[in-house]
């Protein structure tokens, strides 16, 4: 295919292309929130430029009859926390879509050598995902997705700065470092792990709870489940933010934990419902996401139903922390809003 033929393909397609591309982020999302992968950083995609194409297919004399026939002509990324879920996502992929390639770049180095750590699959949709109307027409669509961890990715970002590909890129003298700097972001994966582990083994020990031991996010997490409608329960719970209400009310243990929600339980529960029917007389008035909520017939999360046992209990010491709470949260992000630059006449 000549350039001309390449840069009429890229103008007739790349609407569609992108349509694509941005539905695939959508959909791919949807399968890491219910799969529990935990992301560094949002999902990036890109569709690749018609000048790095054409210097592609320059530098590495590639010959193509079709422009969807290039792997990577859509790239998808997916940065991930834990090293971990980097093979559980392998697992996910591969039962989700149809495999054209892959490759895991950590194969090519030998035990004693650094460098780019990156899993690359060259993917097609399956025939059931092509069903949705979402799709319709996008059946010659490959794409290029990456994985990796935070860690590996802040040695690819700082490879491609400095260029430093393989140590005979690197000057003598910052070899050593450079060296250092590979082994400690490795070590950060593994001792991420390890952390996993050692909460996972925590967790387990915890089946029964010390009911005068000081609360922690997952002591929080483990008495809430034990205590509260399954119904409420909210996949991303903020406990953490949750723990610090209840240290301010005084909540320091389970066991005050328990007296709290036991007395202002049922209070709550009928404030919960009081909301729901309130929703569903104003459909249009709500957010799509607390309409869901209401159709399942519960308004609050955990955290939303223990701050309301909290201003049931606490009445207006609690609404004048947390409406300071909100007040300081609310500074704060004025704050940090880049504010424009003064002209100055000269």
């Amino acid at each position: 295919m000549d350039i001309e033929e390449l840069r009429k393909q890229y103008r007739e397609i790349q609407s569609s292309a992108e349509h694509f591309m941005l539905e695939l982020k959508r959909q791919i999302e949807e399968l890491f929130n219910a799969n529990s992968i935990s992301l560094g950083v949002a999902i990036e995609c890109r569709l690749k430029s018609l000048t790095s194409i054409e210097e592609k297919l320059d530098r590495k004399s590639l010959k193509i009859e079709q422009l969807v026939d290039l792997p990577d002509f859509i790239g998808i990324r997916a940065i991930l926390l834990y090293k971990r879920d980097v093979d559980k996502l392998s697992e996910i992929v591969l039962s989700n879509f149809s495999e054209l390639s892959h490759e895991d770049t950590a194969a090519r180095l030998e035990p004693s050598q650094f460098g780019y750590q990156s899993v690359h699959f060259n993917l097609k949709l399956k025939d059931d995902w092509l069903k949705l109307p979402t799709f319709h027409g996008c059946e010659n669509f490959q794409f290029e997705l990456q994985v990796r961890t935070l860690a590996q990715h802040i040695w690819a970002a700082a490879e491609h700065d400095l260029q430093y590909k393989s140590e005979i890129d690197i000057p003598k003298p910052i070899r050593r470092t450079i060296y250092r700097v590979s082994a400690l972001l490795e070590t950060v994966d593994l001792e991420f792990e390890r952390v996993l582990a050692e909460r996972s083994e925590y967790r387990k020990e915890k089946t029964v709870v010390d009911l005068d031991e000081v609360l922690n996010v997952d002591l929080l997490e483990k008495t809430l489940r034990d205590k509260l409608p399954l119904d409420h329960l909210q996949g991303d719970e903020a406990y953490s933010d949750l723990l610090t209400d209840l240290f301010a009310m005084g909540v320091t243990t389970a066991k005050q934990l328990n007296s709290l929600i036991d007395k202002n339980l049922e209070k709550a529960k009928k404030a919960d419902h009081e909301m729901v029917v309130r929703i569903l007389k104003r459909k249009q008035s709500w957010p799509s996401g607390y309409l869901e909520r209401a159709n399942r017939g519960v308004f609050y999360n955990y955290v939303g139903l223990v701050r309301d046992v909290m201003r049931i209990e606490f009445g207006d010491r609690f609404e004048k922390y947390f409406s300071d709470k909100q007040a300081e949260r609310l500074m704060s992000k004025r704050k940090h809003v880049e504010l424009p630059m003064k002209k100055v006449s000269t």
